[in-house]
């Protein structure tokens, strides 16, 4: 038995996808939320296969629906309420203009009661029909599954609803259905146990599966036990690719910077794709060099038609090596020209006086320097994401800001963004992200020294892929990764138990003796279940925490599959967070 092949998710969202299509027979126009076309791209393949299911047109959700097209709309959408008043508007101003449609309505993950009830309060209730699409979550990789899910963290841990927690805990029960019930696991926070919990709930009225366990474990972990590792910024290829270009639901869109011409090109950033692949998780100080090696060893692959006699080898070099290495020259093209732009970008951006800053507030030094440096970057309105990030970090790090200098900080960003953004620091504060130091205590110290977070040399460390903290540069180890690498190497222990509940971080261990000896045995293939563990975030997480996970994997042979909320950068959680 190999891993697990996460592909089949895909597939069985996209037969889910085609039940809908038939249900609605004949020509159509398709109308979906500008949020769910990446995903629904990735699932379906393309417009090739929307026209197969009899799609005209292709529209985003939004104010004005275009006039004329086929009489039939089907319209994929979130279950907002905003989105559904979108839908609404539509239907009436088609009314109006004596219009006639076949509305129908495919909610996805699910429909909530909400949505029945601004469609009745509208009158628009009897024009539709409603159905669900449950897609609650894609494989954007071999190894990581998303819900992509924006809302799913602002929900559950700033407004404290728990109506997303049902599509997390339906992920996992199709997961368990199709890869067999994951036998032992660890619950780290307390929405984790909520996870857990539910889970349990909807497993009793589910019939058993008799899939052989492909999963030995999970790991959850909530998002809150480290908000650190969310500020830091990120130093490797894939984390840098994400933060100057943006990476939505797998794809990221090169400019001319990039590609040389005027056309923007879509890029499916996959495994599949060698040279990423091999550079994805590299310290970006690392990444030229290797570039560099690979356009020698292509052009020595090139280089090979001219060494052959035969019509026979010509014919061999034709079929087999000269696609893979004309493939290989556009992706390396393409990487090189992206690396260039994201040192450009550095440069433009203060990137190194930044990383200093960073590093002294995580080594707690020059705090008045650091001071400055935000403060200054607050009066001169530089981006707005990155002055939050900043203090968000001063105050993770000194467990809150003393009462003057806080609202001193305060005082100078509402000056500058506007009064507005009260509502923006009330969020942080509710979140634990920008707080008062009330009692002058800091655990992130204690915490930090405990499990070794801080490496002892960071120099040494630096862009080395030695350590797990390389990924920030040897300035900073991230929790969560940390965690995992733990209980991967001890088994969760007391010891670590204790000491997570000495920082208030709830615990709790899940064991199915039964299933555990399923799969305890010596063979090869019960080695192979034994290490394939499910790490998965309650809330977001960043694409630096993913290559820290893949590099423990290597490191200690196991294989490590993510499941996320989404998979996002500083800007991304905090433009949440951020009043409009």
């Amino acid at each position: 038995m190999g891993s697990p092949d996460l592909s089949i998710f895909n597939r069985f969202s996209k037969d889910q996808l085609t039940y809908h299509f038939h249900s609605m027979e004949g020509k159509k126009d398709l109308i979906i939320e500008e949020e769910l076309m990446k995903p629904l791209d990735q699932i379906s393949g393309g417009v090739s296969y929307l026209r197969q299911q009899g799609v005209e047109k292709i529209f985003k959700l939004h104010d004005h629906w275009e006039n004329g097209g086929e009489s039939q709309k089907m319209i994929i959408l979130r279950p907002y309420p905003e989105s559904v008043k979108l839908v609404v508007n539509g239907v009436k101003n088609d009314k109006m203009k004596n219009i006639s449609h076949k509305y129908y309505l495919v909610f996805t993950p699910k429909k909530l009661n909400v949505c029945d009830k601004i469609l009745e309060e509208e009158g628009v209730f009897g024009d539709v029909i409603i159905n669900e699409y449950p897609l609650d979550f894609i494989t954007l990789d071999v190894d990581v599954i998303s819900l992509e899910l924006p809302v799913f963290y602002t929900h559950l841990f700033l407004n404290k609803d728990t109506t997303w927690l049902y599509i997390m805990a339906r992920a996992l029960q199709i997961i368990e259905g199709f890869l067999g019930k994951i036998p032992k696991g660890v619950c780290i926070g307390r929405r984790s146990k909520l996870l857990y919990d539910l889970l349990q709930t909807l497993s009793l009225n589910e019939p058993s599966h008799n899939h052989p366990t492909e999963i030995g474990s999970f790991i959850i972990v909530d998002r809150d036990i480290d908000y650190v590792s969310m500020m830091c910024s990120q130093l490797t290829y894939e984390g840098l690719v994400a933060e100057t270009f943006g990476i939505k639901t797998g794809i990221v869109e090169f400019g001319k910077e990039v590609t040389g011409s005027d056309k923007k090109l879509s890029v499916l950033l996959k495994s599949s794709d060698q040279v990423f692949d091999e550079i994805r998780g590299m310290h970006i100080t690392n990444v030229f060099t290797l570039l560099s090696q690979r356009a020698k060893h292509l052009q020595s692959g090139f280089e090979k038609r001219n060494q052959l006699d035969t019509v026979k080898e010509f014919r061999q070099f034709v079929s087999e090596d000269l696609g893979m290495l004309k493939q290989q020259q556009k992706s390396l093209a393409m990487h090189i020209g992206a690396c260039e732009r994201i040192m450009q970008a550095k440069q433009e951006n203060y990137f190194e006086d930044c990383l200093h800053v960073e590093q002294c507030v995580l080594d707690d030094l020059e705090s008045k320097e650091c001071i400055n440096f935000i403060e200054n970057c607050i009066n001169k309105q530089s981006e707005q994401h990155h002055c939050l990030r900043l203090l968000c970090l001063l105050s993770l790090c000194k467990g809150g800001i003393d009462t003057i200098l806080y609202k001193s900080l305060k005082r100078q960003y509402l000056q500058s963004f506007g009064y507005k953004h009260i509502v923006t620091m009330k969020n942080l504060e509710v979140l634990g992200l920008y707080t008062q130091n009330t009692d002058k205590r800091n655990i992130f110290p204690k915490l930090k020294r405990k499990f070794n977070l801080i490496p002892k040399d960071p120099g040494a460390v630096k862009s080395s892929a030695k350590d797990l903290s390389y990924v920030f540069g040897g300035a900073y180890t991230p929790f969560i990764p940390k965690l995992v690498e733990l209980i991967i190497q001890n088994g969760f222990s007391q010891q670590l138990e204790e000491s997570l509940r000495a920082f208030q971080i709830n615990t709790f261990e899940h064991k199915q003796d039964n299933a555990v000896k399923d799969v305890s045995g010596v063979n090869k293939a019960s080695l192979q279940v034994l290490k394939t563990v499910l790490v998965v975030f309650m809330g977001d997480c960043t694409h630096t925490e993913v290559n820290a996970l893949r590099f423990i994997g290597k490191q200690l042979g196991y294989k490590l599959i993510i499941l996320t909320g989404s998979i996002v950068t500083s800007k991304d959680f905090l433009n949440k967070l951020i009043v409009p």
